[in-house]
């Protein structure tokens, strides 16, 4: 049994959109309940939240996701190592992949694009800045 918090949240439907399937990954518990919270609010989404790296790869295994965030620093995993496995996954449709962090670092910005993640947010980020990108993950304009 993993220390990890493993939680899945459905919002309400909208009409007849899919929602947008989210994976957040922090090894701090504050940071994932609240960036579930504005993900509620950003928009029709459905939520698998880790706060154990280690039971991230399990879930991605489990399920399809068109969105994953997740912390580059993280206790024994960092975020880089997790999406490293994460390709190593036989998927049919790769998620966005969009590291959180902290630090405001050159450094970390290239790992980031050396890694093939699709985008960084530095933390703390706006409302609407995680609003637009989840509107651009919407399952019809990945899927369709």
């Amino acid at each position: 049994m993993s220390d990890g918090m493993w939680i899945t949240y459905y919002k309400a439907d909208f009409g007849n959109m899919q929602k947008v399937k989210v994976l957040v990954v922090d090894d701090d518990a504050t940071i994932v309940n609240l960036l579930s919270e504005m993900l509620v609010l950003a928009g029709n989404v459905e939520i698998d939240m880790t706060t154990d790296p280690h039971e991230a790869i399990n879930i991605y295994r489990e399920k399809d996701f068109n969105v994953v965030l997740l912390d580059v620093n993280m206790p024994e995993l960092s975020g880089f190592k997790v999406l490293k496995t994460f390709s190593e996954i036989e998927k049919a449709n790769r998620p966005k992949v969009i590291f959180l962090t902290g630090h405001q670092e050159v450094d970390i910005e290239q790992q980031v694009v050396d890694s093939g993640a699709d985008g960084i947010l530095t933390k703390p980020f706006r409302l609407d800045t995680l609003r637009k990108l989840i509107n651009s993950c919407e399952p019809s304009a990945i899927d369709g």
